[in-house]
């Protein structure tokens, strides 16, 4: 039986106490942005609120506050993937941690929306779903796996990677009525439902990366916990050996 020293398990514990606080913290912030947009779109009082105010709460927006906090989510995702493998000396979690980075760069350069443009949209960005989608959900599959084998010791984590990945499932599932009440203009009580299925879209592809950083800095602390617990092991055998 493995005995883990006082100090050990109290830092394990701290530790995980200060990845929920990062969840927490991250998951407040994208409710307010999320409640702001509802509030100055769908609201009747707010929704002929100044522009330059709806702008910085717009989802769709590229130069809005949720665009930036998605954009520096993932980029803190792909770095936190990338110092997991170095740390695990694995290749394929660098990979994927650079995969990471290359999606906050896509969100900020707009990469799938433009190109999608280019392949024919008629002014909507739906021509990459066909081109592109293929290769993102190949990979999307294999980070999957990959995350899911290094989080098998980790229920805490798996959790946070199934709801993350879920949740960009569904963003992609949301693509195909937004196109279609895109063309058809669907109103109801005059709101645009493209404007509802649109903010599902967005909403869930603000969430899915904070939680899933929660879940690789959950095992970043991890594995930070079982270094230092063997290193004390380490240095008690050498203090008893001494001792003798």
């Amino acid at each position: 039986m493995q005995i883990v020293a006082p100090e050990s398990s109290d830092r394990a514990a701290s530790g995980a106490w200060s990845v929920r606080r990062v969840l927490f913290v991250l998951l407040a912030w994208d409710a307010l942005l999320l409640l702001g947009h509802a509030l100055l779109q769908f609201s009747w009082r707010l929704r002929y609120a100044a522009p330059e105010l709806k702008q910085i709460f717009r989802v769709s927006s590229e130069d809005s506050l949720v665009t930036w906090t998605s954009v520096v989510t993932m980029s803190a995702l792909g770095v936190a993937v990338f110092v997991h493998g170095v740390r695990e000396r694995s290749f394929a979690l660098r990979a994927a941690g650079v995969w990471f980075l290359f999606l906050s760069l896509d969100d900020e350069a707009q990469l799938h929306e433009r190109f999608g443009r280019l392949l024919g949209g008629g002014g909507v960005t739906y021509g990459w779903v066909v081109s592109f989608l293929p290769v993102y959900a190949l990979v999307g599959v294999l980070v999957f796996a990959l995350l899911w084998r290094a989080t098998r010791t980790e229920p805490t984590a798996r959790r946070g990677l199934v709801a993350a990945h879920g949740l960009w499932a569904l963003a992609v599932l949301l693509e195909i009525p937004e196109k279609h009440l895109i063309r058809s203009n669907a109103t109801w009580s005059g709101l645009e439902l493209q404007h509802v299925t649109k903010f599902a879209e967005e909403g869930a592809e603000l969430v899915a990366p904070a939680l899933l950083l929660a879940s690789v800095l959950s095992l970043l602390e991890r594995a930070q916990w079982r270094r230092l617990s063997s290193a004390e092991a380490g240095w008690r055998h050498a203090d008893r050996a001494d001792a003798a």
